[in-house]
């Protein structure tokens, strides 16, 4: 069988949630860091017929898209991948299960009471102005009619800060949702983003079959507002 770029820039997304990977019978693909406070989930083109696990899917990675062997045909064994192209070959072994730290249960996301669209640009733009300001929060909050992603440090109330204007939908409640920037840690795209006041968001990419589901950060709160 062969494995498509998309597949693989998928892959690739994952390792840096989780350098390992447990393939599934199917055409699902899901990691979770080993922090357990980030889970992400795609669908794929291809189906795999074996399950088998992969210890460094990052040098699996280097070696399926090396210059001699990047798109090559994958035969994969019960033991063992094998990647052929124009006469070369490599043999592939799985790794052992139990060394790799994977998804136990599907996520019950609740309701969000937050929703928004998080475009390519706009996320750019967060990761661009956290790494000049050199901190390492991201918060959606809102006011009244006021509506804000921002970059911050929450544990430093004088340090400079970035504010950006969002279109963000809510039921009116004032909140101000916290998450890590080294968290969010999602392929290119736009997104509809949902943010639960129990703790969660949840980031569905518009193009793909591709979602993550990211904690919140404990600083992070939710009122009722006036009432």
């Amino acid at each position: 069988m062969k494995i498509s770029k998309q597949t693989f820039d998928i892959m690739k997304n994952f390792t840096i949630i989780n350098v390992g990977i447990l393939v599934e019978n199917g055409t699902t693909l899901q990691t979770i860091s080993n922090q357990k406070n980030i889970l992400a989930k795609a669908e794929v083109p291809e189906h795999f017929d074996t399950r088998f696990a992969l210890y460094d899917l990052v040098q699996f990675l280097n070696l399926a898209n090396s210059s001699v062997l990047v798109g090559g045909e994958y035969d994969f064994s019960d033991d063992y991948v094998k990647i052929l192209k124009d006469g070369v070959s490599s043999t592939y072994y799985y790794s052992d299960e139990s060394t790799i730290n994977i998804p136990q249960k599907e996520v019950n996301m609740p309701d969000p009471e937050i929703r928004f669209e998080l475009t390519e640009t706009d996320l750019s733009t967060i990761r661009q102005m956290a790494g000049i300001l050199g901190k390492p929060d991201i918060s959606v909050r809102g006011t009244g009619d006021d509506q804000y992603i921002s970059v911050l440090d929450v544990k430093d109330p004088t340090s400079n800060t970035f504010d950006m204007e969002s279109s963000i939908i809510s039921n009116g409640d004032d909140y101000e949702m916290h998450f890590k920037v080294d968290n969010i840690k999602i392929l290119k795209g736009n997104y509809d983003v949902g943010i639960s006041s129990q703790g969660i968001g949840h980031f569905v990419h518009q193009d793909l079959e591709l979602e993550y589901w990211i904690a919140l950060e404990p600083t992070s709160n939710y009122g009722k507002g006036d009432e």
